[in-house]
């Protein structure tokens, strides 16, 4: 009689420390999962940058990955906003911070000879473009015919579209708003949370165990008996 009663306890010592375990695993996995930001910002003629001394023909833009949690961006576009212009051709473009040196761009559209002949949309891809890298560039604007010196903000402003691609597959994309007209440099930027995988797969894990061990203590009961 006493050898039962102490296998008992020990049994049931043991379950429920067990059964506390899953408890507190199924709490910690439960909890919201944690989000990570994509985002970037984009500095047009920014003073700190610029070399062409507020060139308002051949603006100069600056690309940087703000996101938080190593998402790298994979693709860049601008279009014209007035297709009776175009970007003629792309004058500068230059990694300008880089810690991983590991950032490597392609100029898909435009070229970069000065010959009248561009593109009504400009488009770069990228690899290795870390959160906090940032890269430069800066491309004339011309009408599709007549004289060639133009006001980008004139043309951008207000229906130009940037699209920024991210190794996530998200994309963010916003549209040029009508400009301060007083103004000579912009910032634009946009974020996005974004839930970092793995909270449900975990959560599906600790509620498998929690079913294990039942089963496990009805397997034990039904011996007993």
């Amino acid at each position: 009689m006493s050898s039962d009663r102490s296998f008992a306890f020990l049994k049931g010592l043991k379950s429920g420390a067990l059964w506390g375990i899953a408890v507190a695993l199924s709490a910690t996995f439960a909890t919201p999962a944690a989000a990570s930001t994509l985002g970037f910002k984009l500095s047009i003629n920014d003073p700190v940058f610029n070399s062409t001394s507020g060139n308002f023909n051949v603006p100069d833009f600056q690309l940087e990955n703000t996101s938080d949690s190593g998402q790298q961006i994979t693709n860049f576009s601008l279009s014209i906003g007035d297709t009776s212009y175009n970007f003629d051709f792309v004058r500068i473009q230059t990694v300008f911070n880089d810690p991983g040196a590991d950032l490597n761009y392609t100029l898909e559209t435009v070229g970069l000879t000065n010959n009248g002949i561009g593109d009504d949309e400009l488009r770069y891809s990228f690899t290795g473009f870390d959160a906090g890298d940032i890269f430069r560039f800066e491309v004339d604007v011309d009408p599709d015919s007549g004289a060639p010196s133009q006001d980008f903000r004139d043309i951008l402003f207000p229906t130009a579209e940037l699209r920024v691609t991210y190794d996530t597959g998200h994309i963010l994309s916003q549209t040029l708003t009508t400009p301060n007209p007083n103004a000579t440099n912009y910032q634009l930027g946009q974020t996005l949370a974004v839930p970092l995988p793995g909270g449900l797969a975990l959560l599906g894990g600790a509620g498998g165990l929690s079913l294990v061990l039942s089963r496990s203590s009805r397997r034990k009961t039904a011996r007993m008996r």
